[in-house]
């Protein structure tokens, strides 16, 4: 950073490598702003460097595209962060409402170091419920022909890594039994697949408040699923007739976002999997061990399921007890005992035991709060999108509600503000080949229009007196 920079800003480091500036301001009656980004990035296998157009760590400027690991995550985020407030200090700018700029440097492996302690500092110094608005990294900027949508991220599912483990007696593979733990596991794992949550649409999802904006104002919405989200829009005091209609409309709308026959979709499967996926928990077996030689029975056979819970349940109350009520029926076929999170012999059997608890003793994440869009509530939320219009300027957005499948630091922030909002001010036109691949760039035209709309953020916060 420029020295004025450092000669403006209060400077805290946290935990060696965290960041935390504070540009203090005027007024101490309004709550600051938290912009949040992180150092880290994910590495490069030495095996694709050379498939790079341009060095992964280079930086490169062609001219057009900026080039390397981070150019879309984060280093586009953090970099247009400083570069908006370098602009201000340089034109004299004095905030009247405090800036925070928090900058983690382990997101890429759950920022546990990085922006837990920060979140926790900004608590201890600054209190609860102390920020007006935070923005992190998460979705961006659709292009739908001449119109675009700004997709800005509300919501988080939830996350927890369940351990499945079956137990048996060892011996000589000589003189096996029916089934061995590896057997059992197998049977166990194909039955968690084979019965994986339904996808609902309610009300209360951000995808729902998706489709609503979606129905009003963007104009190549297929008429049928316009009328069907109209329609399922209730009246505050309808009737029980009026509640059957709305409720039929909605499971229209359900059954358009989750079909890719749909005229929403119209042949999409991609983006009809996403749907479904965003709108109920996830299920991924994505680790399998167990035995130590072909010619000795597995004593031990285990797997972790990775789960992501959809936004309106629990870990503890919802997705434990669901997984129990789907392998009680195979504990009792193979005569196991059933140990599950913390409960003792839920089930009783001479074979061998089933254990099924958190991986790596994580207690797993709940999804995160909803944050409001509505109402005296969602003032933080109008706020943005008027940021957001303003910044793209004469090109057609409209801002919409959405939901993060995958976490981010914002976790750890939840105590500070009700206000996250998870949303990277970039065009999909403006990235090059995603993120977490080979060649990713970012268009350096977007990259400046990022960089002016933290630039207007700060700017609008300022003025209000709304957050």
């Amino acid at each position: 950073m420029h020295h004025g920079s450092h000669a403006t800003l209060n400077q805290t480091r946290i935990n060696t490598h965290g960041l935390l500036y504070h540009w203090p301001g005027t007024d101490s009656s309004l709550k600051p702003i938290l912009l949040t980004a992180h150092q880290d990035v994910v590495p490069v296998h030495p095996d694709t460097v050379g498939s790079w157009i341009y060095p992964p760590y280079s930086g490169h400027y062609d001219g057009t595209w900026i080039w390397g690991r981070g150019a879309m995550d984060d280093k586009s985020g953090l970099v247009g962060i400083m570069v908006a407030l370098e602009k201000l200090i340089e034109k004299g700018f004095k905030p009247r409402r405090g800036i925070l700029v928090g900058l983690g440097f382990d997101e890429e492996i759950s920022g546990l170091n990085g922006a837990r302690n920060i979140a926790m500092y900004i608590e201890k110094h600054y209190g609860k419920n102390s920020v007006s608005i935070l923005i992190d990294e998460g979705g961006g900027i659709q292009t739908f022909g001449d119109f675009t949508v700004a997709q800005v991220g509300v919501a988080e599912k939830g996350s927890v890594n369940v351990l499945v483990e079956v137990v048996t007696p060892g011996g000589h593979s000589s003189v096996p039994p029916e089934h061995t733990s590896i057997g059992i596991l197998a049977s166990l794992l194909v039955e968690i697949e084979a019965t994986p949550y339904a996808p609902e649409l309610t009300r209360s999802s951000p995808i729902y408040s998706m489709a609503q904006c979606f129905a009003a104002h963007v104009p190549y919405v297929p008429s049928s699923f316009r009328s069907s989200v109209l329609t399922s829009i209730c009246p505050a005091h309808a009737s029980t007739r009026e509640q059957r209609r709305c409720d039929q409309a909605l499971h229209q709308v359900e059954r358009a976002l989750f079909d890719a026959s749909s005229d929403w979709n119209r042949g999409d499967e991609q983006q009809a999997s996403r749907f479904k996926s965003l709108s109920r928990t996830t299920q991924a077996i994505d680790l399998i061990s167990g035995g130590t030689k072909a010619n000795a029975l597995p004593e031990l056979a285990s797997a972790v399921v990775n789960h992501r819970i959809r936004t309106d349940r629990h870990v503890a109350n919802n997705l434990q007890n669901a997984i129990v009520s789907k392998l009680i029926p195979l504990t009792n076929e193979y005569s196991l005992a059933l140990h599950a999170f913390g409960r003792a012999n839920l089930t009783t059997g001479e074979m061998g035991m089933l254990n099924l608890s958190n991986a790596w003793g994580s207690s797993g994440l709940n999804p995160a709060p909803v944050t409001p869009t509505e109402g005296s509530e969602g003032a933080a939320y109008k706020l943005l999108s008027g940021v957001i219009r303003q910044t793209r300027g004469a090109k057609k957005t409209v801002v919409s509600p959405a939901i993060g499948g995958g976490n981010t630091d914002t976790r750890y922030y939840w105590s500070v503000t009700p206000n996250i909002f998870r949303y990277s001010h970039i065009v999909d036109e403006d990235v090059y080949n995603g993120i977490h691949t080979i060649n990713e760039a970012t268009r350096a035209s977007g990259f400046v229009e990022r960089i002016l709309f933290f630039k207007n953020l700060i700017l609008t916060a300022d003025d209000s007196v709304d957050i």
